[in-house]
């Protein structure tokens, strides 16, 4: 499906520099956290059992270190994190990855209350997951007007 066959676009969403620091700030403080209990917990005599735990936290604090970098990369690149809503399709680009979902493969717009995102089920392929990162319009929001947007294109 061309951009043409997608009919005008209704709304565009850009995601906001500041979440995405605010997420890193909060990955590199779990990174800190568990690093800084791992590493006091080896610095004890323990049984092998716990020194594999204490040794998983470190590795467990290392990657939310790297998830934290990374978080702060995209914050530099944040305009490259956008969902557009055509007339007939929902477009998310997310850095160099453009998904497109027409709204003919669309059964159900909803949020997951644990995962706290918009969760959008297809006939065909995994349910697409969109993290509320759009300044100005929260979770709820954001699938309220999916929903509207696919509604209204499902009956035209």
């Amino acid at each position: 499906m061309n951009e043409r066959e997608l009919g005008p676009v209704l709304e565009h969403f850009e995601a906001s520099a500041a979440w995405f620091k605010a997420e890193a700030v909060l990955r590199l403080m779990a990174s800190i956290v568990a690093l800084a209990a791992a590493l006091a917990a080896l610095l004890g005599s323990l049984p092998i059992g716990a020194f594999l735990i204490a040794l998983t936290g470190v590795l467990v604090g290392f990657a939310w270190f790297f998830a934290a970098r990374r978080g702060l990369k995209r914050s530099q690149h944040a305009s490259d994190f956008t969902l557009d809503v055509y007339a007939r399709a929902f477009a998310l680009r997310e850095g160099g990855t453009l998904v497109i979902v027409p709204f003919a493969e669309i059964t159900r717009i909803d949020v997951d209350e644990e995962r706290l995102d918009v969760v959008i089920e297809r006939t065909s392929g995994a349910p697409l997951r969109i993290e509320p990162r759009y300044p100005g319009v929260e979770i709820h929001q954001l699938m309220h007007r999916l929903r509207n947007a696919w509604r209204r294109g499902s009956d035209s």
